[in-house]
């Protein structure tokens, strides 16, 4: 029983780092993970990532939906 609530733990655990990190994050860890050292290494070498961001803003949103 134990072994199972860890197991879903860890992957929350990552679900989050990689929600938070992104994409080159996740690697990273993954990199680390799959050294079976048990050290993590932060200094592994990153990757070029060509992205495009979006902004949005709708005037009065949150007035809007603060009154629905």
């Amino acid at each position: 029983m134990e072994t199972v609530a860890l197991e879903s733990i860890l992957g929350k655990i990552g679900g989050l780092l990689a929600l938070g990190l992104g994409e080159a994050g996740s690697e990273i860890i993954a990199q680390n993970m799959s050294q079976n050292s048990g050290d993590i290494n932060p200094m592994l070498p990153g990757v070029k990532l060509i992205s495009i961001f979006g902004f949005c803003d709708i005037r009065n949103f949150t007035d809007a939906t603060e009154v629905l």
